[in-house]
């Protein structure tokens, strides 16, 4: 089919010369190997006697017919047959005539050497009435390219009729969206086509045996392939009876068949369901449907279909509601067991958070108590259990149950016995009662339930260890505290403050003591504070209470006498050297 120019020599022969590169190019083909030969981008092919012009869109089977044309006008006398093998080669007959004939064709301007080769049989004599011996096979080779050529099945069936297309213009490849094949049909008129193949490179053997073209035969008389499925992934809305398996077995389901679905919930067997196709149900989802509803599950989120077509059940939360032993079946259909084998992606699990709280018994001892909560199926309802995990023994309150309203505050906190939590210490402690406060009833000032992750914590208790007096504190109003090693914090004793009506009054007892005496009044002895409008001050020096300009006075006086009696002694002093020195 390569548009070419053809010339008429002085010598009676012709040359074909390919000026398209673009288009397919006739290819030998040598033991299974496919190889080019003429029609090339500047390749000429020469035969004896006559030209030949081939049109754009010629098949092989035109490029024949215009050889055997051109062969009859050698003089010779008789007609010549030029007729194409079933194996893709062809052959020369010399029909009755006067004389025997020399035929060649040749590739050349440039020489083709593939090509004399593949028509190496027919060069030479041929004598009125034989037939040349067999050409080698010749063979179409085109190449797709997806992304460029084509993008759907639609558009490779296109492709493929326009590459086959080339050997035997009756060939069209089609495909059906209803059926998920590619139907390939070679009408009469056409040619024989053997040997077909398509190959990918990289290599993609699910594409190649899917496309069920390797080394096929399409004879010319209406003769047609189908390609195997094309599967894409299942959908809520396809009808079970055309349903595959992920390795493109088909389940087998047809109209009538009986579905039972089996399980077991929390290990326990469930009843049984039964379900007939095209009866009860017809698609997937329906089907999804169905295993909602023998397991029990929430009504379109128990079970759904997964982006890759699988059947994800999505079970209860809790151990209890464990779904196992899950299947699908029907009488004599071995496939559709294997094709919805389940598989466990998460075990089942409760939906629990504890927290862990100290408390100290009559000795000082320390507990460990921890509250485990574990959410219900119930909506908006916890249980709750207690455990001490050591040597305690609890002896009452150690379950029960929480409801929340649906605001997420607290509705109730309930203990399954009705008395509080209690556990004997096991060390020689009295037995000891811990009142559980989770929260006042209504409200948010305790636990709460909201769409976040859990977290719970103990917030407070009111026991105490052991602890030795640490520091000391006094406060404004006299009160003095002392800080134990333990963390707590009590208040000893308070200092008191006597107020007199007439301070100063008071007569000086010794140091900085004073006692009351008539002038003075009685003293009025009560606490620090504002009340009585006095406060005490920790950690301060007292400041002098003296009367300081009397004070100022005498230290002055003191300083002038201790200059005269300097001045004394330094007199003394000068008037003993002197005499010192007289006598020497």
């Amino acid at each position: 089919g390569a548009p070419v120019v053809v010339e008429n020599n002085m010598d009676g022969s012709f040359t074909i010369t390919a000026i398209d590169q673009t288009t397919d190019v006739i290819v030998n083909g040598t033991q299974g190997e496919l190889d080019q030969v003429g029609l090339l981008n500047g390749q000429a092919i020469t035969a004896d006697y006559d030209t030949v012009t081939i049109g754009q869109g010629d098949t092989f089977s035109d490029f024949l017919a215009d050889i055997e044309a051109a062969l009859d006008l050698t003089g010779s006398g008789s007609a010549f047959t030029v007729a194409q093998n079933s194996d893709g080669s062809f052959t020369i007959t010399h029909g009755t005539g006067t004389a025997d004939a020399s035929i060649e064709i040749r590739a050349s301007s440039p020489a083709n050497s593939l090509f004399a080769t593949a028509i190496s049989e027919l060069q030479g004599e041929l004598e009125v009435g034989d037939t040349s011996d067999d050409t080698d096979r010749f063979t179409v080779q085109s190449e797709i390219v997806f992304g460029t050529d084509f993008e759907d099945l639609e558009e490779l069936a296109e492709s493929i009729t326009d590459s086959l297309g080339k050997a035997s213009g009756a060939f069209a490849a089609t495909y059906s969206e209803s059926t998920g094949k590619l139907s390939y049909l070679n009408g009469t008129g056409g040619s024989d086509l053997y040997d077909i193949s398509i190959t990918t490179s990289p290599t993609n053997q699910s594409f190649e045996t899917a496309l069920s073209l390797s080394d096929e035969d399409i004879t010319a008389d209406d003769s047609s392939l189908d390609s195997t499925y094309f599967l894409r992934t299942a959908e809520s809305d396809d009808n079970l009876i055309e349903l595959y398996t992920d390795s493109g077995d088909w389940m087998e389901m047809t109209l009538g068949d009986e579905l039972a679905i089996d399980a077991q919930v929390g290990g326990a067997p469930v009843l049984t369901m039964s379900t007939i196709i095209g009866t009860d149900i017809s698609t997937y989802g329906e089907l999804a449907e169905k295993v909602e509803e023998a397991l029990g599950l929430d009504e379109g989120t128990g079970v759904s279909i997964d982006s890759d077509g699988s059947l994800k059940v999505n079970g209860t939360p809790g151990e209890a509601n464990a779904v196992s032993e899950l299947s699908i079946s029907s009488s004599g259909n071995t496939v559709l067991a294997s094709g919805f084998n389940f598989s466990e992606l998460q075990e089942a699990a409760d939906v629990t958070k504890s927290v862990s709280a100290i408390v100290y018994d009559s000795l000082g001892d320390n507990h460990s108590v921890t509250l485990t909560f574990k959410k219900s199926e119930i909506p908006n309802r916890w249980t709750w259990t207690a455990d001490t995990g050591g040597d305690e023994v609890i002896t009452g309150g150690s379950s029960g149950t929480i409801l929340f309203n649906e605001d997420g505050s607290l509705a109730a906190f309930s203990i399954s016995d009705g008395a509080p939590l209690s556990f004997e210490p096991g060390n020689g402690a009295a037995a000891m009662e811990i009142d559980l406060f989770a929260g006042t009833a209504d409200s948010r000032d305790g636990i709460t339930q909201f769409a976040s992750t859990s977290s719970v914590q103990s917030t407070s208790q009111d026991g105490w260890g052991e602890g030795t007096l640490s520091t000391i504190g006094i406060d404004s109003a006299g009160i003095i505290s002392g800080q134990f090693t333990n963390g707590i914090t009590r208040n000893l004793a308070q200092i008191h403050v006597a107020e007199f009506n007439n301070p100063g009054g008071l007569e000086k007892a010794s140091d900085n003591l004073y006692t009351a005496s008539p002038n003075s009044g009685d003293p009025k002895v009560g606490a620090a504070g504002p009340a009585g409008g006095t406060a005490v001050s920790s950690g301060y020096l007292e400041m002098s209470n003296v009367d300081l300009s009397s004070e100022f006075t005498s230290m002055i006086m003191t300083q002038r006498g201790f200059q005269a009696n300097a001045r004394i002694i330094t007199t003394s002093d000068e008037m003993l050297v002197d005499t010192v020195s007289l006598k020497r």
